[in-house]
């Protein structure tokens, strides 16, 4: 390979599409949203979402705080935004900062939120995956697994101390460490 094709090799890889696999937008101003409503909620950090789809529309007043419009490659668009839990809709005293929402709702086309829920969920699936490996089968597998002792001790590790297991324990009962997350994290250890 010459220089000219290796430049021009380098190029193509710069331009290929940061999103998954099946988007083919986000927050781009021709993605009409009109007639989309609640399908589904995930519960992930907003750094995940940003990872995968970028930074979001921040609003700076009404009932949610941050916004993604995706535009999937089929023409089907999905919404993922925060729902009344913000501090445009509680105020700044009462509403969670986006770097703690972890309840987002889904918008749009159903079977495209199940799509986004997925690579949102990681079921195996990265920048760049096929997201036709992931069957709705896949998707109940990973909830109803069950955890291991062994897989929580892996998770935990050989020198955490009362103190941490009580730290944990109380982001649980508060809500603050969403069950689909400790699921994810401690299968992550396998």
């Amino acid at each position: 390979m010459n220089l000219q094709e290796s430049i021009r090799n380098d190029l193509n890889k710069m331009n290929e599409s940061t999103y998954p696999n099946g988007v083919s937008k986000v927050n781009e101003p021709s993605i009409d949203t009109n007639g989309t409503s609640f399908s589904d909620d995930v519960s992930v950090s907003i750094d995940t979402i940003v990872d995968l789809f970028g930074e979001p529309e921040l609003m700076s007043f009404g009932k949610t705080d941050a916004e993604w419009n995706i535009e999937m490659d089929d023409g089907s668009v999905v919404t993922i935004y925060n729902w009344m839990n913000g501090e445009n809709a509680n105020g700044d005293e009462d509403g969670t900062p986006l770097e703690l929402i972890y309840d987002w709702h889904l918008g749009g086309d159903v079977d495209s939120a199940k799509i986004i829920k997925s690579l949102l969920l990681n079921d195996g699936v990265t920048k760049g995956g096929d997201f036709e490996e992931i069957t709705q089968e896949d998707v109940i597998n990973f909830k109803s697994k069950e955890i291991t002792n062994h897989q929580v001790e892996q998770w935990l590790g050989s020198d955490i101390g009362r103190k941490d297991i009580i730290e944990i324990l109380r982001d649980i009962a508060n809500g603050d460490y969403p069950a689909e997350m400790l699921k994810r994290d401690i299968t992550s250890y396998e």
